[in-house]
């Protein structure tokens, strides 16, 4: 059963976890799988925190550990006053229902 996205405090507490029992930036095995059961998540979503953490933290020094996923993602609001403007610019005998 999938499970919820991982919020910025979850990723922040694995990522900890994984820092601490890394050895040299070298995660040391079966580390992945137990920090996955740990946190009820799985070992492919460890796996690409922890790259991508590394590769972040090479180029800039800083790991970046935050989720993607954007605040505004999803459908895009539309201005409704600006959708009835261009309906009124149609005159009524022109006007057809598209779907």
């Amino acid at each position: 059963m999938p499970m919820a996205n991982l919020t910025d405090d979850e990723r922040r507490l694995i990522l900890d976890e994984l820092l601490k029992q890394s050895v040299g930036g070298e995660l040391p095995r079966g580390v992945q799988a137990r920090v996955g059961r740990e946190f009820r998540c799985s070992n492919a979503s460890i796996g690409r925190m922890w790259q991508r953490f590394c590769e972040t933290e090479a180029k800039d020094g800083l790991g970046e550990w935050k989720s993607r996923i954007k605040k505004n993602s999803g459908r895009k609001k539309k201005n409704r006053d600006e959708i009835a403007a261009k309906i009124r610019a149609v005159p009524i005998e022109e006007r057809k229902p598209f779907r």
